[in-house]
């Protein structure tokens, strides 16, 4: 399914003409959840289910959305106990060397 035009301010690094919503759906779930406004939001409500929203959360949320972004949509979507994402190793490291 084809993105519609409102979200393609989202994606300025690529063609949004050529994102398919349900290929690409970790990269639209990430776009919309960390930049997205109110409708680009709840067109992903309608789109993918909060079902969907919430395991791309589990399995990406903590390595691609700022920390802010995903306290927001964990509580939201009432995922505040999930284990997953107390762990710190989720999260890569900023620098390559420790010193």
């Amino acid at each position: 399914m084809k993105l519609p035009a409102t979200l393609h301010p989202l994606f300025w690094d690529c063609r949004p003409e050529s994102i398919d919503s349900d290929a690409h759906a970790p990269l639209v779930l990430e776009r919309v959840l960390e930049y997205g406004s109110l409708a680009s939001v709840r067109w992903a409500l309608d789109a993918y289910g909060p079902d969907r929203i919430r395991e791309f959360l589990r399995a990406r949320g903590a390595r691609t959305l700022s920390r802010k972004t995903l306290s927001f949509w964990k509580m939201l979507l009432d995922l505040e106990r999930e284990p997953c994402f107390e762990t710190s190793s989720l999260r890569r490291s900023r620098s390559s060397w420790n010193y």
